[in-house]
């Protein structure tokens, strides 16, 4: 069986748990008494931890036979030691602490704030049932990385399973050394694939634009997925969401991005003529921004505003030429730039 193949047959084993777990917790705040959250929850505490604790022992277990089933198709060096379930097991009290912070502190916040108590339930039902979820499956991704390092393996490829979401998407396939933490938001279901020699790493990646035209990516607005079908790069257009913010231009207000805009950039690096040629910035136009805190970044950022993708398609005004142009102008289409370059 091939790395992706075993990666593929461990997340199912996996993900089957985590929904488990997740059908537990849920099952068992569905008998909570709107009236008397905190009575019902000191009542049903142990049995709402015990049911996220097993997921996270079992699926800590279940990583070695996955590591050592990688291992063995890779011919890599055995383990030097073996996982300890239960050391990625999250403290009993902690876990209590953070069910009753998603499930009881969430319906009492919402209901004093006025929401129905039927509703304010239903919130927390997703919040308790995505913490059950996302607790299972962290203690698989850690103790893997664990295992990795006791294989002594070079890093790991990023797997996902579509649907996904826009910041997943763009991530999938990507090699990370074996020490680089694994990054997921709540509900995240990708996985590690241990990889001995980096170089011999496989391929998980996925066609981003394709997956946008078939509907499997979630978390994008209209404007951006508007854009990726028009032709912009996707790593591009999701990566802006990251530094997003507002700007006045010429006493307009703008929402502009962040996001590429130092000198390593993409956009911050090169201009764009209107044919789609790249020529290097000139040094001029560069600041240092501080951050919060009063300290100068580490890298200089362009002067001049980088607009979102939103804001090239309002101001283009339902002119599609203009909109072509701003998002060229703007780094989100890269016309004539190998793809290894786009990033």
């Amino acid at each position: 069986m091939t790395p992706l193949a075993l990666a593929g047959e461990f997340y199912r084993a996996q993900a089957r748990r985590d929904r488990r777990a997740a059908n537990a917790v849920q099952a068992l705040w569905r008998s909570a008494d709107p009236m008397d959250l905190s009575g019902w929850f000191d009542g049903h505490a142990d049995e709402l931890v015990v049911a996220i604790l097993a997921a996270q022992e079992a699926n800590a277990a279940e990583a070695q036979d996955y590591l050592e089933a990688q291992v063995a198709e890779q011919d890599a060096a055995a383990p030097e030691a073996l996982i300890d379930p239960v050391a990625f097991t999250t403290p009993a009290d902690a876990a209590r602490s953070m069910a009753y912070s998603s499930s009881v502190l969430t319906a009492k916040t919402a209901i004093a704030s006025g929401v129905p108590a039927a509703v304010a339930t239903k919130w927390a039902t997703k919040r308790l049932v995505g913490l059950a979820a996302t607790m299972a499956a962290d203690a698989g991704r850690e103790a893997t990385q664990a295992g990795m390092t006791s294989a002594r393996m070079d890093g790991w490829v990023r797997m996902l399973q579509l649907p996904s979401c826009d910041r997943c998407v763009v991530q999938a396939g990507k090699w990370f050394a074996w020490n680089t933490g694994f990054q997921r938001h709540p509900g995240c279901d990708c996985v590690h694939v241990p990889v001995d020699k980096r170089r011999d790493a496989p391929d998980a990646a996925i066609d981003p634009a394709a997956a946008v035209r078939a509907g499997q990516v979630k978390g994008l607005s209209m404007a951006d997925r508007q854009a990726i079908l028009d032709g912009a790069d996707p790593s591009q257009v999701i990566n802006a969401k990251r530094g997003m913010g507002t700007a006045n231009v010429f006493g307009r207000d703008v929402k502009i991005t962040s996001e590429g805009t130092t000198r390593r950039g993409l956009y911050g690096g090169y201009q764009r003529a209107a044919d789609g040629t790249l020529t290097r910035r000139p040094d001029a136009g560069y600041l240092r921004a501080r951050s919060a805190a009063g300290q100068l970044e580490r890298y200089r950022r362009l002067q001049a505003p980088r607009l979102a993708p939103s804001e090239c398609y309002r101001l283009a005004d339902g002119n599609q030429e203009e909109a072509l142009r701003l998002l060229l102008r703007n780094g989100y289409l890269t016309p004539g730039l190998p793809a290894s370059q786009a990033a």
